[in-house]
């Protein structure tokens, strides 16, 4: 019974995983484009000012999105830990996926109130032109083969063992 009970939870678990983020629904480039792409810059006709509001917002959230960022693999990297154990805890696994799933949520928001706080910074032709030009570049990229998340390391892998 506990094992099914288990079962099912990691099944929700790893469904929860893979739900797409909450900033995935506004959907712009990674990264500081409005200073490293010159061409979308042109594209976009950004002013000074929109460019010196843009970082600003940035520079406001930068801390805070790295401090989540950090606490969400750390919980991540605890759960997969337990989950290697020989000895598996339902009841620390479940703390630990709620933790997990709170640290998820709070950095998907902030994540999301930042870029909202962007797009409020562009003419509606502006956010027009930005998701064509996301989307064609996305698109070329999946055309290379090259992976969703540009090809940048950083998730955590955590060999057999937990070493």
């Amino acid at each position: 019974m506990k094992s099914r009970r288990l079962a099912r939870f990691l099944f929700l678990l790893a469904a929860l995983c893979g739900a797409a983020p909450l900033y995935a629904q506004i959907d712009i480039p990674q990264g500081k484009w409005w200073k490293n792409d010159a061409e979308l810059v042109q594209a976009l006709n950004l002013t000074p000012h929109q460019v010196e509001q843009i970082e600003n917002i940035f520079e406001s959230y930068r801390d805070t999105l790295l401090d989540l960022q950090l606490d969400f693999q750390k919980k991540s990297l605890d759960l997969k830990r337990m989950l290697q154990a020989d000895r598996l805890d339902e009841q620390r696994i479940e703390v630990q996926a709620t933790q997990l799933e709170q640290a998820r949520s709070e950095l998907a928001k902030q994540r999301l109130m930042m870029m909202v706080k962007i797009r409020k910074q562009l003419t509606p032709d502006q956010w027009r032109i930005l998701q064509e030009k996301h989307a064609q570049r996305k698109k070329e990229r999946e055309l290379m083969g090259i992976p969703k998340n540009g090809g940048r390391p950083g998730q955590l892998r955590i060999p057999p063992g937990g070493k």
